[in-house]
């Protein structure tokens, strides 16, 4: 409770503390190190409430030391708070209710302030006559066919998966009946992350673990993909999962 009036009064009401509604979430920065040696990371804040929740952090952050299974050892090594950095969180309490610190009050989105994080649609409609999409037209039929997940197209031939960590996969593609290629996949997907604070620019993540292929979601025929597509259903399993997880339209052709 020791930041709770610090986060209560700079931060609109937020605080940790869900009492009143308004909860501050905690995140952390991963990786946690750099080396086989290093357990640190950035911990840092965002309106759990918010849509968008990533695009509105506040400017409160700590870097934990967290090595080791005895949980006595561990500790706080720099405390980061409006732009003012800080060796422990003590300090930075005792220095904020001093006032020997420059406070920072930052008030809630609201409105149209709101807006900007949301998927909600803003501006003029387009088109501004209302029209329905393209259709597509296949006058003789389908050009390829499917058997199970085996697809043959005009001198091509393949076959194709949805693995639930890297996402789509396809094997044995042949042509004129020739392997060409073996697999054709995604091994993985880096993403890192730069800014003026540490939190960023110690983000580098490996988007595997968040399961690519189980993140897929149903697709609507005429709007994802044309009318004539062929949809196949996707079965996923993870480990702390009861039980499988059957999705409709998840592949297409």
């Amino acid at each position: 409770m020791i930041l709770y009036k610090l986060m209560y009064e700079s931060y609109d009401g937020y605080t940790y503390c869900a009492t009143s509604g308004k909860c501050l979430q905690f995140l952390y920065t991963a990786p946690m190190g750099f080396t086989g040696e290093d357990r640190y990371s950035w911990i840092y804040f965002t309106r759990g409430d918010a849509i968008g929740q990533y695009l509105h952090p506040i400017d409160l952050m700590i870097l934990a030391d967290h090595g080791g299974s005895d949980i006595s050892k561990w500790n706080i090594l720099e405390v980061i708070y409006n732009n003012q950095t800080f060796d422990t969180i003590d300090e930075l309490v005792a220095k904020y209710n001093n006032n020997t610190i420059t406070k920072i009050s930052i008030k809630t989105p609201k409105g149209k302030d709101a807006l900007f994080s949301s998927y909600e649609r803003r501006g003029d409609p387009q088109p501004s006559k209302p029209m329905r999409g393209p259709k597509l037209y296949e006058p003789d039929g389908q050009r390829y066919t499917v058997n199970g997940r085996h697809v043959s197209y005009m001198s091509w031939s393949f076959d194709f998966r949805m693995d639930t960590n890297s996402g789509m996969q396809i094997y044995d593609i042949k042509f004129n009946g020739e392997r060409i290629v073996y697999e054709l996949s995604l091994q993985e997907a880096a993403a890192t992350y730069a800014g003026y604070y540490p939190e960023p620019s110690w983000n580098n993540f490996l988007d595997g673990a968040w399961g690519l292929g189980k993140s897929s979601y149903e697709m609507v025929r005429g709007v994802d993909c044309p009318d004539t597509a062929t949809f196949f259903d996707l079965c996923t399993h993870v480990r702390n999962w009861k039980t499988a997880d059957l999705s409709q339209r998840r592949m297409r052709i």
